[in-house]
């Protein structure tokens, strides 16, 4: 079997397979991250106490911190975050509204 049967969901490129992250965005994609306003993002992994990321601008040579793990790569809404076995991931926003179930879509709605 291949290693590859996973696709980007931004691009459709080939992905290495990853069953706890089945919609994680390819490289190429990850480097067109921005923020909601446009501007480039780029997003490391930190190793404070083995865990966590961090987000940042580069302007003029000099990292600036973004300090949201909320992201836009092509217009899509994404979640940048910690993978448990180091590293960031991002992978696209799926937002309330379509992963609730019909009634409760109705009912949440409703509250509005």
């Amino acid at each position: 079997m291949s290693n590859y049967s996973q696709h980007c969901p931004i691009c459709a490129r080939p992905v290495e397979n990853n069953n706890s992250f089945p919609n994680y965005v390819c490289n190429a994609c990850r480097d067109h991250a921005t923020d909601a306003k446009g501007e480039t993002v780029i997003f490391y992994h930190a190793r404070f106490n083995g865990k966590g990321y961090q987000g940042y601008y580069r302007r003029h040579n000099e990292l600036v911190p973004f300090t949201e793990n909320i992201c836009f790569i092509n217009g899509v809404k994404c979640n940048a975050f910690d993978d448990y076995a180091g590293g960031v991931i991002i992978q696209p926003v799926k937002e309330l509204a379509t992963a609730l179930k019909p009634e409760i879509k109705h009912a949440a709605v409703a509250q509005f």
